[in-house]
């Protein structure tokens, strides 16, 4: 099974200074240009979005082709999808709110003869310590931070200040 990703970020053009050599486009062309492209090549297509909600579950409505879309940037913990009506097909749109504090379970009917996806259920389930670790992300997430480290030359992961301030 191949899944394709469409990955955006914020919009606001405020942001762009800080994200050279990223491109700030406008969301909705590209989507629909990506989608467009990726859709032939792709049994599931995911639209992966950190701007506002309302823009994502326009972004749900609008981009011809997307199967679910994962929203982020307004932090909303979503116990269920909402469905948004694209052509005539139910395209879930999940936010699990912040700080990692849960995870979402999308889960997805998939019919790969005819390219058909289908809206199969969603759970929210919070990130509790005693969560059992999984050691292949585990394995990923080590190796990052190993490059991460020779790069820097450094532990990123060393405390280098503290704070009597709440932030």
């Amino acid at each position: 099974m191949k899944i394709g990703i469409i990955g955006l970020t914020n919009f606001d053009y405020f942001y762009s200074f800080y994200m050279q050599p990223v491109l700030v486009t406008e969301l909705q062309d590209y989507a629909v240009s990506a989608a467009k492209k990726l859709r032939p090549q792709v049994d599931v297509l995911i639209l992966l979005s950190h701007n506002d909600f309302a823009v994502n579950k326009q972004l749900a409505r609008s981009v011809p082709g997307i199967d679910a879309v994962i929203s982020g940037h307004s932090h909303e913990k979503m116990t269920h999808a909402e469905l948004i009506d694209n052509a005539n097909r139910l395209v879930p749109v999940v936010e699990t709110g912040n700080s990692a504090r849960f995870l979402g379970d999308l889960r997805l009917k998939v019919f790969p003869a005819d390219k058909k996806v289908e809206f199969a259920g969603y759970e929210l389930r919070p990130v509790t310590p005693d969560l059992p670790e999984n050691p292949k992300i585990k394995a990923a997430v080590d190796l990052e931070y190993q490059r991460l480290n020779v790069k820097y030359g450094r532990d990123v992961n060393a405390v280098i200040a503290h704070s009597d301030l709440s932030i």
